[in-house]
């Protein structure tokens, strides 16, 4: 099975060193991104996972969620830097995981396997 992936506003060192762990995962999975500036319409469900930075994770979990029927996107928040607390928040605010560079391979296919 093919995961659609989606990168969402993040950071550019971010979403290079994240993008290039996901292509060493497996080079079938279909990676889109979301402008920061773009104010266009985005298929919620036809996403698997949505990579975000930590401030924007409630806010993308609120438009995963009510994106309608399932299937919805898990929402993981991508960091730079490691902050426990930070984790905290995110979970909280609905994201199904966080993560923080630099990013392993094991981690993030542990990862993207629990939420397909």
């Amino acid at each position: 099975m093919s995961q659609r992936i989606l990168l969402a506003h993040l950071d550019p060192e971010v979403e290079s060193e994240l993008r290039n762990t996901l292509s060493h995962l497996a080079p079938s999975r279909q990676l889109d991104r979301a402008e920061e500036n773009v104010n266009s319409f985005i298929d919620w469900r036809s996403y698997d996972v949505v990579f975000c930075p930590p401030e924007r994770a409630e806010v993308m979990s609120i438009l995963a969620a009510s994106a309608g029927a399932p299937p919805r996107p898990a929402v993981i928040a991508a960091s730079r830097i490691p902050e426990v607390s930070e984790w905290v928040d995110v979970l909280e605010a609905g994201a199904k995981d966080y993560v923080a560079a630099p990013f392993e391979e094991k981690q993030i296919g542990r990862m993207l396997a629990a939420c397909a």
